[in-house]
């Protein structure tokens, strides 16, 4: 379920649990849904999957469906295990940078 955040920036917009926006959650939806495809493509179980990465099937299942926010090492873990790039994984897809100005060190 999502619910109402207030960024830094000071702009709103849902959240999707342990503070994901709605696009970050589009995002790692995406990915596991890629995931997922190429893993029946392979002919993979989830077991099999997580067997490769050291994870439950449980985590694997979750990071398929987006129900868990996909780090960049988790990433190239799982396309790893999917014998594939991570680029595939992430190819096309966009998320609009935030309008704030980067923090400057003094």
């Amino acid at each position: 379920m999502a619910r109402e955040v207030v960024r830094k920036d000071g702009s709103t917009g849902a959240s999707h649990g342990r503070g994901r926006t709605e696009e970050e959650w589009a995002i790692d939806t995406e990915i596991g849904r890629r995931a997922r495809k190429r893993r029946k493509i392979m002919g993979f179980t989830l077991a099999q999957v997580a067997e490769r990465i050291g994870l439950t099937f449980q985590v694997i299942q979750k990071l398929e469906n987006g129900e868990v926010a996909l780090t960049v090492a988790r990433m190239i873990q799982l396309a790893t295990a999917l014998e594939m790039p991570p680029e595939d994984l992430m190819r096309g897809l966009k998320i609009e940078p935030s309008q704030k100005e980067p923090d400057r060190a003094e």
